[in-house]
């Protein structure tokens, strides 16, 4: 889609990698740990966990994101594929850590989909490995009605991204319009779960243990009025 191709050219831009987050996904990890970036975009947390000497492989389902992380000079080996056929790929008990932010485990379609993720995730990881899901709150967006997210505004790129939710039956439709320098705007709406707290611990408790939720990257616990929804949890 036009709106995806535009917006992997300033994804960095609007989605910088942040220190917290790369601090909280290595909290746990030992030197030379292997590492699985579900969802990784342009490569960017990646690419910065390879830096402390770690192997990692990156996927996505977009191809336009996979070869611009391709690009980067880096360690890693990035591949576009569907985080729901990483069996196919990857071998049973072989991570250390596998993780999957951005918002991106609501992008798939059903529930059950999100659920074989998690559990295809969990046979992926060596027992005592780490998973690590980070979403929006949508506790907070349900019960509160929340109708969008703060606007990103780049000011020295002149690069703009305005977020707005629909709640409509049992989805919520995000709808985003991109404003590049050039002040052309890109629209787009895609409906995502909304995938609240409990549904995902019920989708982990099989399979993992000390699953702790925080409401953000700084570690702060997790409230109905987080902004994120984030859990580490440890594979049985």
């Amino acid at each position: 889609m036009k709106f995806y191709k535009e917006l992997c050219n300033y994804y960095d831009v609007i989605f910088p990698t942040s220190k917290p987050t790369v601090n909280f996904l290595s909290k746990n990890l030992k030197e030379n740990s292997k590492i699985l970036d579900i969802a990784c975009g342009t490569g960017g947390y990646s690419i910065a966990l390879a830096k402390l000497n770690n192997k990692v492989d990156g996927i996505d389902l977009s191809d336009s994101m996979i070869k611009l992380a391709q690009k980067k000079e880096s360690d890693v080996s990035f591949k576009s594929l569907d985080m729901l056929k990483i069996d196919e790929e990857y071998e049973n008990n072989n991570y250390d850590l596998i993780y999957c932010v951005g918002n991106s485990l609501v992008h798939l379609p059903t529930l059950k989909d999100v659920e074989n993720a998690i559990s295809k995730s969990a046979d992926l990881l060596k027992p005592g490995g780490e998973f690590v899901v980070q979403i929006i709150n949508y506790d907070r967006i349900i019960n509160n009605k929340i109708k969008g997210l703060p606007t990103i505004e780049r000011t020295d790129e002149n690069v703009t991204l305005i977020r707005d939710y629909l709640i409509k039956d049992d989805m919520v439709f995000f709808n985003t319009e991109l404003i590049t320098p050039e002040n052309k705007s890109f629209k787009n709406s895609v409906p995502l779960l909304p995938l609240k707290k409990n549904i995902i611990e019920d989708f982990l408790k099989d399979k993992f243990h000390n699953i702790v939720f925080y409401g953000g990257f700084n570690e702060v616990l997790w409230n109905e009025d987080s902004f994120a929804t984030i859990v580490r949890a440890v594979k049985n």
